[in-house]
């Protein structure tokens, strides 16, 4: 299934991006609400609208969160040629995938962070450049000072930092510390996202972002 809304976000993006008419009609007649209640009816996110902050791990700190949130950059780190849209096997060969399956990442959770690194590149236009300029931080740094970083990439679609923002709450598992740490390494993708003053600007002009 990951495959195939692979394959639509790309679709959506790059004829968005070649044909402005595309992009009209999207924002128009389908709109950002559907994609984000589509992700949610894949199962892939619950219902929650807010955070619920009530259990023991949303005390621990980042240091205690550590291999968790290794786990979900591995996920993100994943580069186009090997992001296929399954969940990582024990014979899988790149460093990334390794990462994941060492650490015992719940499939809700490798699912939900796949579709919001999906939503992430789709908020860049970041599919099938030539060269990208995105930058993911290793994963032995500091992710609270730097998940991802970008020199000329500009917000081209704001509706999908929207979607991540909305669905942020529906990462769950049944293991707390793992959502906890899902939840916490999107709200670090966000702030990275929102940390250009240009992306500020675009997103100050969003209906609905006040």
């Amino acid at each position: 299934m990951l495959d195939f809304i692979h394959l639509i976000f790309k679709v959506l993006t790059i004829s968005m991006r070649f044909e402005p008419s595309n992009a009209k009609y999207f924002n128009v007649e389908v709109g950002w609400e559907s994609i984000t209640t589509v992700l949610r009816l894949t199962g892939a996110f619950t219902d929650n609208v807010t955070v619920k902050v009530d259990e023991k791990e949303w005390t621990l700190d980042s240091a205690e969160l550590k291999q968790q949130l290794a786990a979900c950059h591995s996920v993100f780190k994943m580069d186009e040629a090997i992001q296929l849209g399954s969940i990582p096997s024990g014979t899988a060969n790149h460093s990334d995938q390794y990462q994941v399956i060492a650490l015992g990442m719940p499939a809700s959770i490798f699912v939900s962070c796949y579709l919001v690194r999906l939503l992430f590149n789709m908020s860049l236009d970041n599919y099938e450049k030539m060269a990208s300029d995105v930058t993911w931080s290793a994963v032995d740094s500091s992710l609270e000072d730097c998940i991802v970083s970008w020199t000329s990439s500009i917000l081209v679609h704001p509706g999908a930092v929207l979607s991540i923002l909305t669905l942020l709450p529906g990462i769950q598992s049944e293991e707390i510390k793992w959502t906890v740490a899902a939840q916490y390494y999107c709200a670090l993708l966000l702030k990275a996202l929102f940390k250009p003053e240009r992306t500020q600007q675009i997103m100050c002009q969003v209906e609905g972002i006040h």
